[in-house]
């Protein structure tokens, strides 16, 4: 088969593509159909099919390698930018990835960094050895990757960043509970991190009573209005009004993630003091 200028031939896996100049049989230029993408080839590649468009989102639908200057591997070694920008990808766009962690849903990456060859140059005048990618430092709150919101931080950094994310939910009794560190609430509370995540995210309506806070109900506010009651070591009732459980329990000497589970009907007991049942 001679390949001729005009002609439109097939990839094996990236669609159609038309030869614009032909210079020698190991120098023809063509461009892809779909994403307009030009690239130098050879004859014998054309002929194969053996031509790729490196325009074509290859990671999680979405990312794509965009040229030649910053590979993705350099002597069959992944590159650190490469696997950097690739999971990054992963975290925002795999389904099987955002089961496993599901505080990334609804975050993105902007279409600039979907081209790895936008990515990379950042990548080599921000990073610093053995440091983080975060978007959340930067911009608080923030849920999309991009050059005006990352940077490289800590470990140390990212954790307590990741720690000190806000959740708001709704208790089983319909009151507001704010949460700064989800996975030590979750088991302070004998609750699943990873389900009251999803919870957060709207995708599931509630775990073990617990739901999402959208501000659209009337909720008791932080200072407890309604009674909480207990049955005391000394037998006696005892009822929280106008403070809080926390006060309440630094007065006695007593923890009140236990006291909370107490009243919860998770635990059956804390130091002598029980939940009050009504006769």
């Amino acid at each position: 088969m001679v390949v001729q200028v005009g002609e439109v031939y097939s990839s094996n896996n990236y669609g159609d593509f038309e030869v614009i100049a032909y210079a020698s049989c190991s120098k023809v230029t063509v461009k892809f159909i779909d994403t307009g993408y030009k690239t130098n080839t050879s004859a014998s590649s054309i002929r194969g099919g053996r031509v790729k468009d490196l325009m074509c989102p290859s990671v999680c639908g979405v990312g794509y390698l965009g040229g030649t200057e910053y590979p993705a591997s350099v002597g069959g070694i992944t590159e650190k930018a490469y696997a950097i920008w690739k999971g990054m990808l992963v975290r925002c766009y795999s389904d099987t990835a955002l089961i496993k962690a599901p505080t990334y849903r609804n975050c993105t990456v902007v279409p600039e960094w979907h081209n790895y060859q936008n990515f990379a140059p950042w990548f080599q005048a921000s990073y610093i050895e053995g440091c983080h990618l975060d978007k959340d430092i930067k911009v608080q709150g923030n849920k999309s990757y991009g050059p005006d919101t990352c940077m490289f931080v800590t470990v140390s950094a990212n954790a307590i960043q990741s720690n000190a994310k806000h959740f708001i939910f709704v208790t089983p009794k319909g009151e507001k509970q704010e949460v700064y560190n989800l996975k030590k609430f979750c088991l302070d509370m004998g609750l699943s991190p990873e389900t009251m995540g999803i919870v957060h995210s709207g995708e599931r309506a509630q775990h073990r009573g617990w739901r999402r806070y959208s501000g659209d109900i009337s909720l008791v506010p932080a200072t407890i209005k309604r009674a909480l009651k207990f049955t005391g070591p000394d037998g006696r009732v005892y009822t929280i009004e106008g403070i809080t459980l926390k006060k309440f329990c630094a007065l006695r000497g007593l923890n009140p993630s236990c006291m909370s589970k107490l009243h919860g009907g998770i635990q059956k007991t804390h130091k002598g003091w029980t939940k009050y049942k009504e006769k």
